[in-house]
């Protein structure tokens, strides 16, 4: 990782040729892999928060733009997230005894790709937990409420992960207790893991206050964790309420609960064997996909289409699915071939295909709205 290389040569540099950090190379290669877990690790949970404050845009303002960049920022991080992944470990075994011959021990470290792959799996399983909400509750103001709870409940563990990350990196210095060392890494983070340095404690306090507010903060987390859980088992409930529901053939009571988007396209209802597991959204440029924003960065405009991806699916699923679209009233564009299928609704463009057990829904030019099944009769319901 070229930004882990160039910062420990300006660590050495400025600490001196000359120095006792720069003789000890067994503290460099030790810094070196804390600053690929840090760097990484904060790329994690801040790609997660900047998702959360697109849903937090969004549910201050419930447009149909705000949404699909609600979407679009989520999928964006996501993608980002499982990309990553830790340098290779620079700290050698016997580092670890030459530390440790000095009171130095820094084993731990050796947990430190473990450790980032169990955080990089629950960031992912928090965001497909998000995308079901973004996907499917947004059109219920309950579902939705419990969506939100979800959001501030992450957004403060995020914050707890980080203030983990600032924690570990104080013991650490705490440990290797040599100021130039300390400033100089701290410099180091201060550009590259601005949200880790930002939560470190200010003036430097001993390694024991250290691993006391350290065990406070992995209580904070294990609350919040448990209230998450009993969010993830409400939302279940509203599951199990809406098949009820749809059993009974009640839509009122869906009908009366509606989230109001506005601005919202043309809908069109998802299919039987819709999963919203493998959806991603692209821009355009001159009719050409062009490369996604990155994450943490400002979204200038919705996605210009959006493909999701649903494996296991017969060919016969996808025609009987576009047999019911014909009784709704929608009657294909065109039919390149029997397994793909185009449509146009007003100024959107719609499409279905098969190949080799995967279907695509893709939404192309103006995407329109993906609506659970039971929407459109719901919505029928209220003009009665």
């Amino acid at each position: 990782m070229k930004i882990r290389i160039l910062a420990f040569m300006l660590i050495i540099i400025l600490c001196g040729v000359n120095s006792a950090f720069a003789e000890n190379s067994a503290e460099v290669r030790a810094l070196n892999d804390l600053l690929g877990y840090v760097y990484q690790s904060e790329n994690i949970y801040s790609d997660v928060q900047w998702g959360l404050e697109a849903f937090k845009h969004f549910d201050s303002e419930r447009s149909w733009e705000n949404l699909q960049l609600a979407r679009a920022a989520l999928d964006i991080a996501v993608r980002d997230i499982e990309k990553l992944s830790l340098p290779e470990i620079e700290m050698t075994p016997d580092d670890k005894i030459k530390l440790m011959r000095r009171g130095i021990d820094l084993s731990f470290m050796s947990g430190n790709s473990a450790s980032f792959k169990t955080e990089q799996t629950a960031a992912l399983n928090a965001c497909n937990n998000l995308k079901n909400g973004i996907m499917y509750g947004v059109f219920l103001k309950k579902d939705w409420e419990l969506c939100m709870r979800n959001v501030i409940l992450l957004e403060k563990i995020t914050d707890l992960d980080i203030q983990y990350l600032a924690n570990t990196v104080d013991w650490v210095l705490a440990s290797i207790n040599d100021d130039d060392i300390s400033k100089n890494f701290n410099e180091v983070l201060e550009k590259h893991c601005p949200l880790t340095r930002a939560h470190q404690a200010k003036r430097n306090i001993s390694k024991e206050k250290i691993e006391a507010a350290t065990h406070e903060v992995l209580n904070q987390i294990e609350k919040l964790v448990a209230e998450m859980t009993q969010i993830i088992g409400a939302e279940n409930d509203r599951t199990n309420f809406i098949r009820e529901v749809l059993a009974k053939n009640d839509l009122r009571l869906l009908a009366d609960n509606m989230l109001i988007i506005s601005g919202m396209p043309s809908i069109i209802f998802v299919p039987k064997w819709f999963d919203n597991k493998d959806v991603h959204y692209y821009w355009q440029e001159n009719n050409k996909i062009v490369n996604s924003p990155r994450p943490k960065t400002k979204l200038t405009r919705i996605p210009d289409v959006c493909r999701i991806k649903i494996n296991g699916v017969k060919a016969d699923e996808v025609k009987n699915y576009c047999q019911e679209l014909e009784e709704a009233g929608l009657t294909p564009l065109t039919a390149s071939s029997e397994n793909e299928f185009i449509y146009k609704i007003k100024d959107s463009v719609f499409a279905a295909t098969w190949d080799n057990g995967t279907a695509n829904i893709l939404l192309l030019e103006k995407p329109l709205c993906l609506v659970p099944r039971w929407y459109i009769p719901a919505l029928n319901t209220l003009k009665k």
